[in-house]
């Protein structure tokens, strides 16, 4: 069949089920909020599949060897080392994903003359939704009936104050309707709504950088270019020293460990951690726990208008004085 056209489906008939047949095939469909957060699997594949927990593998691969099964200890410190990152990450992921803009919930749609209510990923692009007070818009669209329409904007812009709505007004994704009723036609859906672009770009910011553990990841990539021929020389002068192999794996293995600063990176860990907890009895949440560092050197903190979101450019305008000794700044951006 020929493409829809949107401009001409009316707000009374709706599409019809070939046409919305014709709208899946060819991905006008709608989906899902995008998540935030990694996914459980990359969380618990960033955190156990470092340099740290494969030098600590191989080394208590070569004591197992041995059958020295008591001197498998320190493998101690880079399983809770692990197990610590896994948990906070998971924990933070799972608040933060109960954060979502778009609330669960079916919408009314205009298909073939009548009304029908499907999840709102089963929107396609052209439907027509009807509207009613409380309704939450999840996709982006276009007024084409309004009966005193008055919108809540907030979650978006952070503006408290509700916005009336005429016909051809644009309609966002995320917002609700406080007031009034009315049907709109869907102009974009899945990743082209405003919320699913939004959460889009949250996600590709960058990570947080701990210069700590950066400076901690360093130091343990230079000793492993250092220990592995040290440890090579070590392991091949007890051996021919007169040293059996099982003594001489465990003596070059209890060398190449002393080397290695596995009390720091579990202390630094656990630090952390016991930050993130502190920091979550006064409501705060802590999605990475290097975060905690950048925060604990930050001075001064700029803010917008709360709430409002906008594109994080700002720029110092000028020093406003109100009083001896207080002053305040502007921004624009």
């Amino acid at each position: 069949m020929a493409d829809v056209k949107i401009s001409e489906v009316s707000s009374e008939q709706g599409l019809s089920a070939a046409q919305v047949d014709h709208q899946i095939k060819n991905g006008y469909k709608n989906t899902g909020e995008q998540s935030l957060t990694r996914s459980v699997k990359e969380i618990l594949r960033d955190n156990t599949f470092t340099l740290f927990n494969l030098i600590n593998v191989v080394l208590g691969a070569l004591v197992f060897y041995t059958g020295s099964y008591k001197n498998l200890l320190f493998l101690g410190i880079a399983f809770f080392n692990t197990i610590i990152g896994i948990i906070q990450e998971i924990r933070s992921k799972r608040q933060v994903d109960k954060m979502v803009l778009l609330a669960e919930g079916k919408s009314t749609v205009i298909r073939d003359g009548a009304p029908i209510d499907i999840y709102p990923e089963n929107i396609v692009l052209g439907d027509v939704l009807v509207l009613n007070r409380g309704d939450q818009i999840p996709v982006d669209g276009v007024v084409m009936q309004s009966k005193g329409m008055e919108v809540d904007e907030s979650p978006i812009t952070g503006e408290s104050k509700t916005i009336s709505k005429a016909v051809d007004d644009q309609l966002t994704s995320g917002t609700y309707l406080v007031g009034g009723s009315g049907k709109m036609l869907v102009t974009k859906v899945g990743a082209q709504t405003f919320v699913n672009h939004l959460s889009d770009e949250a996600k590709k910011g960058e990570d947080t950088s701990s210069i700590l553990l950066n400076t901690i990841n360093r130091i343990i990539k230079v000793l492993t270019y250092v220990i592995i021929p040290l440890g090579l020389i070590l392991f091949a002068a007890k051996l021919f020293g007169g040293n059996d192999l099982n003594r001489a794996i465990l003596g070059t293995v209890a060398a190449m460990i002393g080397m290695i600063p596995e009390g720091l990176v579990l202390l630094t860990s656990m630090t952390l951690a016991v930050s993130a907890m502190h920091l979550a009895r006064k409501k705060t949440l802590v999605r990475d726990l290097p975060a905690i560092e950048t925060l604990a050197r930050v001075d001064v903190i700029c803010l917008d208008k709360t709430g409002t979101i906008t594109s994080g450019d700002l720029k110092f305008e000028r020093v406003i004085p109100l009083a001896a000794g207080v002053t305040t700044a502007t921004w624009k951006g």
